[in-house]
Formats: C-alpha cells, sequence, structure tokens
C-alpha cells in the first residue's frame, strides 16, 4: 500500500483525510500496477516457548484497487487491512481484528 498520508486541519486539530503515497506493492512508481491481486496474506513466525515450537501468525492486507475483491473474512487471520470507506475522491483502509 505504500506509507499512510494524513491532511490534518491544524486549526480545528483533526484529520481531514488520510490516504496511500502510492509507493507500495501495487505500484510500479505511481502507476498502479496489481488489479488482479485481492490482496495479500502475510505471516510473521511466532516462538511458543511452553510448547517449545513456532507458529504463523496470518495478517491480510487487502488491494483497494483489485478488480475482483475477495471477501477478506474468508481467511482465518489475526486481522485484516481493509478499506473501510470508499467515494470518488480515494478511500480509507483500516486494521480490523478478527
Amino acid at each position: 500500500m505504500g506509507e499512510e498520508v494524513w491532511t490534518v486541519n491544524f486549526e480545528k486539530h483533526e484529520v481531514v483525510e488520510t490516504s496511500s503515497d502510492q509507493s507500495g506493492i501495487h505500484f510500479a512508481g505511481s502507476v498502479i500496477r496489481h488489479t488482479t491481486v485481492s490482496g495479500t496474506l502475510v505471516f510473521k513466525s511466532e516462538w511458543i516457548e511452553s510448547e517449545k515450537c513456532s507458529y504463523l501468525q496470518p495478517w491480510y492486507v487487502e488491494n483497494p484497487f483489485a478488480k475482483a475483491p475477495l471477501d477478506s473474512t474468508l481467511f482465518p487471520v489475526k486481522a485484516r487491512y481493509v478499506v473501510i470507506d470508499k467515494s470518488d475522491k480515494g478511500f480509507r483502509m483500516a486494521w480490523v481484528k478478527s
């Protein structure tokens, strides 16, 4: 997705909008490259001392530019970074715990 950019009205002490700086995995420069990928599953290995083994902890990152998005609740993940609002001006994404 890239870095999140915030537009803030400091006089009113409020966030006006948030957006992506378009530097992430779905881009080639500022050009949207991946529209056929619905999202990305990411994993982090976590050592569980009491069980003496590692487990993969999963998260899902939605691709807001996908032409055919998937239902992100299909994946048993700890949390999902998904589009929560979309308009003509753009979209907002947020982490949603499963």
